[in-house]
């Protein structure tokens, strides 16, 4: 069986095609020999836009004289006859599908090819395995798609209408076979980012694509015949540019939905080009070009956009500042910010407001001031279309100060024996005049001149002169008059609104007196610490009064500080007049309740206003404050007791009793007792001890000195006294403490040896005893005495009752115990050593081990070699003897 079909299950063709790729391959599939050629027909089924002809031959050729020209077939009309022949070497065959261009855009085109058998004698022995194939055939007309031009140039209509409308256009370069998708896309700052696109909710922008939605696209759709589109441009006029023209780009695309191929024409995006009304400009500038104001006020300043108006959208952005500049004030006096930065100016920002305030009232007098805010762009900054108009607010400080001249008092008084008399005019308040004088006329008057100079006399103020004093002589006539008057007035040389003259008359009364002398009625007063007050008299000494006399009292520092010890007294007014001639001041004593000494302070009169008459005499006075508080200096204990080992005794002395506003010094030293120094602690000799306000307590350190011995507790006293005499009212108590030094040392005393063993042939035993830890260094008494136990006292050894006694040289001891023998065998014999402490002091002492223990052993000669006996040996009185056994005799 013979397999025959395509090689392929689909073909893929494009229009025009030339070469290999438009053939179809029909293949035998088994290398089989035929007997006679296979004859196929390769047929479409459907019929499009493409023609079937046979391979186009090269030039001058036949298919006698190619190669191969089985390869070759050809179709009739709609089918091509293929056969293979009998040879066995072509076993494949291509017959050739050319495609035409039609030149028009279409989809992808497909239609089926088949292959049958045309030997109708050969069908049993052919079996087609693939019989169709698929051709697709892929148009390569490419759409050339794109902007007739690449820059379209608009101009803004420059009058009252914002909107006027614009074209630009769209071209397609061939043919389609169905409608055609673009999108129109607004690109904004492309080129340049100047150019704003039209918002079509707020209607604020440059320019907008008519029918673009809200993200700037239109998608719009060409027909197959339609080689051109017409885009609507709305042009905005806003009144303002930035550099003379804006500048967006548009560029168009492919919409996704659109068929391919898609190339961008040569104008894939075009320039829109605005450009402005030649000569436009934003116009920027304070709103208030002149403002007044008092001193100390606040006061509002405005910049604002006037150009372009409100109705047009301003596409410029832009900052200022504003710098203050005196023009007739100096720097104090101006406002404040002297600068402030204001920010960025945009379309969103066309005003700016700030705050400012001139100086308070600085009470200087001045001719109006003025000062400007002036208005400019940041240093190094320049914006070409931006104009600062106007530039520059005058801001005028009116001054609100009030001017009042006149006399200081409205009365003066002087006495006929005074000479002259002094009036002053002066300029109220804290008020300053600079750049200003003011002149006043002063002038007296009276009906008679017989006791004092008329005067005229021109009174200048200025900047520095505040007071102005003048001087009128007073004469001396033959009349006597109790009271003579004349009257000085005030008036201004000009007329001016501004000064005020008050009070602008003044009255001098002369009056005729007679010495008087007023004093403090002691030159001296004391006063202690605990009374309230001290009272001081003041007292009018000489003469009488007929008008009265203002005289002050003051009080002074000396040792005594107001107010810690008292208070003071300041311009404390005395009255005296006909009817007053003695007065009482009472000043407090502040008592602190410290230890102090004496303080005193002073007071002192005076006149503020010179009397001719009268004569303060005498005219200060002391005061002593007596301090009346006790203090007790003591130790804090009147006994202390140390342990002898702990090194120091701690001594405490305090105040016990008030506090301290001075220093107080006292001395303590060391007194030997039962212990000495240096042997048993340090002394001490007139150690200074310094208590005051801050010092209530010291701690005096007494070293204890162990020298390791045992010894009785030992004591010695320490005393407190005066450095030199003993200051009223400090008390030392108690003034004397004693200190016990408690030996707190062990002695070991007791036998060296607690067990011995004696025969009772050697006749004594020796026991030695002694102290055996620790060192004396004082005497102990103890008993030794001895305790039967199964030895008898008197019978096998002599008893002992002894007082032994023990010192620092005299540190071991020993005792002989006889031992009795009476010839008669015994067996071991018992009896015990004892030492008894019998000291009246044992404190210290420690008995140990406090027993020993006496064997005594009675002779047995039967004890060694058995007395030399072969069976029984026997001891007896001072010898023995050899006995036998039962049934045995001794044979010596």
């Amino acid at each position: 069986v013979l397999q025959v079909g395509f090689r392929e299950s689909d073909y893929s063709m494009t229009e025009g095609g030339q070469g290999d790729d438009q053939c179809l391959k029909v293949v035998l599939a088994k290398d089989k020999a035929i007997a006679q050629p296979l004859q196929l027909l390769v047929e479409p089924l459907t019929v499009s836009d493409f023609v079937k002809t046979g391979l186009p031959l090269p030039a001058g050729a036949s298919l006698a004289n190619l190669p191969n020209p089985a390869l070759y077939g050809h179709f009739d009309n709609t089918s091509q006859l293929v056969t293979f022949t009998t040879s066995i070497h072509f076993t494949e065959i291509r017959p050739f599908v050319s495609v035409v261009d039609d030149g028009i855009n279409e989809p992808e085109e497909q239609f089926v090819v088949i292959v049958k058998l045309v030997n109708s004698s050969l069908t049993t022995g052919v079996k087609f395995t693939s019989p169709s194939t698929l051709i697709r055939i892929v148009d390569n007309d490419a759409i050339k798609i794109g902007f007739e031009m690449g820059q379209y140039a608009f101009a803004k209509n420059g009058g009252s209408q914002q909107f006027f409308p614009g074209t630009i256009r769209l071209v397609k370069s061939i043919t389609t076979t169905q409608n055609f998708t673009v999108q129109v896309v607004a690109e904004i700052g492309a080129v340049q980012d100047e150019a704003t696109y039209f918002d079509q909710n707020t209607g604020i922008g440059d320019y907008n694509v008519v029918g673009a939605t809200a993200t700037r696209v239109q998608t719009l759709t060409m027909m197959p015949d339609q080689q051109t589109y017409d885009i609507g441009i709305t042009i905005y006029d806003d009144g303002f540019s930035v550099t003379g023209r804006e500048m967006a780009m548009l560029s168009s695309s492919q919409s996704p939905q659109s068929m391919a191929p898609f190339e961008s024409g040569a104008h894939h995006t075009t320039l829109l080009v605005i450009n402005d009304v030649p000569g436009r400009v934003a116009i920027v500038g304070f709103s208030n070009e002149d403002i007044t104001v008092t001193e100390g006020q606040e006061f509002e300043v405005c910049v604002a956009v006037t150009q372009p108006s409100q109705m047009f959208t301003m596409r410029l952005a832009f900052s200022l500042e504003v710098t203050l500049i005196p023009i007739t004030s100096d720097s104090s006096d101006v406002a404040k910010p002297v600068y402030t930065y204001l920010g960025v100016f945009d379309n969103s920002n066309r005003n700016y407001c700030f705050n400012a305030s001139t100086s308070p009232d600085d009470g200087i007098f001045e001719r109006n001031e003025t000062f400007m805010y002036v208005l400019s762009l940041p240093v190094n900054e320049t914006v070409p279309q931006l104009v600062i108009s106007p530039n520059v607010t005058k801001v005028s400080i009116i001054d609100i100060t009030n001017i009042t001249i006149g006399f200081n008092q409205t009365i003066y008084t002087v006495y006929s024996t005074d000479s002259y008399v002094t009036l002053n005019v002066v300029l109220f308040g804290n008020v300053i005049l600079r750049g200003i004088s003011v002149d006043v006329l002063l002038t007296t008057y009276d009906e008679e001149d017989f006791d004092y100079t008329p005067a005229t006399q021109v009174l200048v103020f200025s900047e520095g002169v505040t007071n102005v004093p003048v001087t009128i002589d007073i004469t001396q006539n033959e009349y006597y008059d109790e009271f003579e008057i004349f009257y000085a007035h005030l008036a201004l040389q000009s007329v001016n609104d501004y000064v005020t003259l008050s009070p602008s008359t003044a009255k001098i009364d002369i009056i005729e007196y007679s010495a008087v002398t007023i004093g403090f009625d002691q030159i001296s007063y004391t006063v202690t610490q605990g009374q309230p007050y001290a009272r001081i008299l003041v007292r009018l000494l000489q003469g009488t009064l007929q008008i009265p006399i203002i005289v002050h009292m003051n009080t002074y520092d000396g040792t005594a500080i107001a107010p810690n010890n008292y208070i003071a007294v300041s311009n404390y007014p005395l009255v005296f007049n006909d009817s007053v001639s003695l007065l009482t001041v009472d000043v407090p004593i502040v008592d602190d309740g410290l230890f102090e000494d004496n303080f005193f302070f002073s007071a002192t009169l005076f006149l503020v206003t010179r009397v001719h008459f009268v004569t303060i005499s005498p005219s200060s006075t002391e005061i002593t404050i007596i301090n009346d508080h006790n203090i007790t200096i003591g130790f804090g204990s009147p006994s202390y007791s140390i342990s002898k080992s702990q090194g120091h005794v701690q001594l405490q002395v305090k105040i016990l009793d008030g506090k301290l506003g001075q220093p107080v010094s006292v001395l303590i030293s060391t007194i030997d007792g039962s212990a000495t120094a240096p042997n048993d602690y340090t002394s001490i000799f007139g150690l200074l001890l310094v208590f005051n306000d801050t010092v209530s307590n010291i701690d005096v350190i007494v070293p204890i000195v162990d020298n390791g011995f045992l010894e009785y507790n030992k004591t010695f006293s320490a005393k407190l006294s005066f450095v030199n005499v003993q200051p009223k009212n400090v008390f030392v108590s108690p003034s004397t403490t004693n200190i016990t030094i408690i030996d707190n040392h062990l002695v070991t005393i007791g036998f060296n040896v607690t067990f011995y063993s004696i025969s009772v042939r050697v006749g004594k035993v020796t026991v030695g005893y002694g102290v055996l830890e620790g060192k004396l260094g004082r005497l102990v008494q103890l008993l030794l005495t001895t305790n039967d136990v199964s030895a008898i006292a008197g019978e096998d050894y002599t008893p002992a009752n002894i007082t032994v006694t023990f010192n620092a040289s005299h540190k071991y001891q020993y005792i002989d115990i006889f031992v009795i023998n009476d010839h008669v065998f015994k067996h071991t014999m018992t009896f015990e050593v004892v030492l008894t402490l019998t000291d009246p002091h044992p404190e210290g002492i420690i008995v140990a081990p406090d027993t020993a223990v006496v064997d005594i052993e009675s002779d047995d000669y039967c004890a060694t070699n058995n007395g030399n006996c072969s069976q029984i040996c026997i001891n007896t009185l001072g010898s023995y003897r050899c006995s036998c056994a039962t049934g045995y005799k001794l044979d010596v």
